[in-house]
């Protein structure tokens, strides 16, 4: 029992590390900065590409974000453009943006429509750890901010680094939301994370890179390490 204990502790720093990288870069960029002359108007519709310019020091170029994106904690200040499901085109268009950021997925027909109305949209949906370090580039020179991106760029690889992986691979379950239950696959960003963590995704290869698994498949694959994502 110890030992699982010590293996689960030593997973669950290394998977934090993963997935709070940019968290590690934004503290590294004090809110109270002084905000510089650009005059780029970005609307940002994604929480994870919020954070990145945030983390660039960039957080002042934001003019609209949707619901989702409250960390920083100045997001909450900015304009709200509707949901990530569901953003609010028409006050999009009316904030005249410079640039829109949007993710993959169910966003790819915002990017569409947003497209079709002359609007500069930038999609970025990084499934790697490695392409999320390459997203934090693209994003810098979009934004003018390539040194700061290349600084944060090389603080997120130099920690990465610094993973010792464990002699024994604990095999990981990993639950993105539980009604139904649903998990990562190795395809995924998560299990890109879990992998470079030191652990054995329990369903590397299923149809989609999050997708539904039945209860009984979970006990069946009785892991070792079992994380939750939600509240």
């Amino acid at each position: 029992m110890l030992e699982f204990s010590k293996i689960l502790l030593r997973l669950s720093k290394f998977l934090i590390l993963g997935f709070f990288l940019l968290s590690v870069g934004i503290s590294c960029a004090p809110e109270g900065k002084p905000a510089d002359n650009t005059n780029k108007n970005i609307i940002v519709l994604t929480p994870e590409i919020a954070e990145i310019v945030c983390a660039l020091d960039a957080s002042n170029m934001i003019e609209a974000v949707t619901r989702e994106c409250d960390f920083p904690r100045v997001l909450k200040t900015k304009t709200q453009v509707g949901s990530f499901s569901t953003p609010d085109i028409e006050k999009i268009i009316s904030l005249q943006p410079d640039l829109v950021f949007v993710s993959g997925l169910e966003q790819e027909i915002v990017k569409n429509k947003l497209s079709k109305l002359s609007t500069k949209v930038y999609q970025f949906y990084p499934n790697t750890v490695d392409s999320l370090l390459r997203t934090i580039n693209k994003i810098g020179k979009l934004i003018d901010k390539e040194k700061a991106a290349d600084s944060l760029v090389k603080h997120l690889q130099h920690k990465l680094n610094q993973i010792n992986i464990p002699k024994n691979k604990p095999t990981v379950y990993f639950e993105v939301y539980k009604n139904p239950l649903m998990t990562a696959t190795g395809e995924s960003y998560v299990g890109d994370v879990i992998r470079k963590s030191g652990g054995i995704n329990t369903f590397a290869s299923l149809a989609r890179d999050y997708c539904r698994v039945p209860a009984e498949r979970v006990i069946k694959a009785n892991p070792d390490v079992i994380i939750i994502s939600y509240s």
